[in-house]
């Protein structure tokens, strides 16, 4: 056997051991290992969002222009047609119910977005997997912090109605950092899943941004109050981690009151999960991306 041919047997051994699974799955070198590309997660973050509307008049207008829009049409159909209120501001006008529903829909937007994207984050770059050596992990923390980034200053302005409409700022508001934390574990740990996946299948695009559109969408209880869904059908909103992330928002940030600590912890837990687990598969797994893309 020729040098170069058992130097080629040798690599490719070598490149189908990789690492175990389980070395991954440390959570003090998944954050070791972010925090060391920290300069490069802002340069990209800061990118995504000057590019969502380059080239338009309009620019960053639209960031709070399109969910405007939104809100008017869903404010007029739940509000003034279906006559949806939630229990704590049903004597109140349809401008209270526009910002609790404008509330609810930020922070399922933090969520929902990065998500939308994550099938395709690695997947529609393959010069990041063939032609240089780059840190793909990052991609999903990227388009996380971009889309929280984007609903934050929106829910900046939305306080700023609420407090202009009568609204008092209360204590509990500086509980709302809390209130996310299930929703960036949960984030990450389903981005690492579905950008892996999304190199694979190329379907998934279509699928999760249905998911996370329309399905888990109208399952949230973003226009309307948990307490108007019967009974036998509640349990859709335990298995679904962002019903307490909502209703934990709406409470801190316009209601004065604390949100569900018991609900926001298990899925904290349940997020931390997912986040090592989700960031260990992609990082065992993306030794593969090259072959298929």
């Amino acid at each position: 056997m020729s040098s170069a041919s058992a130097m080629s047997s040798e690599l490719r051994v070598l490149r189908a051991r990789g690492e175990p699974l389980w070395r991954h799955a440390d959570p003090r070198r998944m954050l070791a290992g972010l925090w060391s590309y920290r300069g490069l997660i802002w340069q990209m973050t800061r990118r995504d969002v000057q590019a969502r509307h380059r080239g338009s008049h309009l620019g960053g207008l639209w960031t709070l222009l399109t969910p405007m829009l939104l809100l008017g049409v869903y404010t007029l159909v739940f509000s003034t047609i279906l006559r949806v209120r939630f229990e704590r501001s049903a004597s109140a006008g349809v401008g209270t119910y526009a910002v609790t529903l404008f509330t609810s829909m930020m922070v399922y937007a933090m969520f929902a977005e990065p998500l939308s994207r994550a099938p395709m984050l690695v997947a529609a770059r393959p010069n990041f997997v063939k032609k240089m050596v780059f840190p793909l992990e990052i991609l999903p923390v990227c388009a996380l912090l971009g889309a929280m980034g984007v609903s934050l200053a929106a829910l900046a302005v939305t306080l700023g109605v609420h407090l202009v409409m009568g609204g008092g700022a209360t204590p509990w508001m500086l509980a709302f950092p809390a209130v996310l934390v299930p929703l960036v574990l949960v984030s990450l740990g389903a981005g690492w899943i579905l950008a892996t996946l999304g190199v694979f299948v190329q379907d998934l695009q279509q699928l999760s941004a249905v998911i996370m559109q329309r399905v888990l969408f109208f399952l949230t209880p973003i226009f309307y109050p948990p307490e108007n869904v019967p009974e036998q059908f509640r349990w859709m909103l335990h298995i679904n981690p962002m019903s307490a992330v909502v209703e934990g928002g709406r409470r801190t940030l316009l209601w004065g009151e604390a949100p569900d600590w018991t609900a926001l912890g298990i899925w904290s837990a349940i997020g931390a999960g997912m986040c090592i687990g989700g960031y260990a598969c992609f990082m065992k797994a993306r030794r593969g991306f090259a072959d298929v893309m």
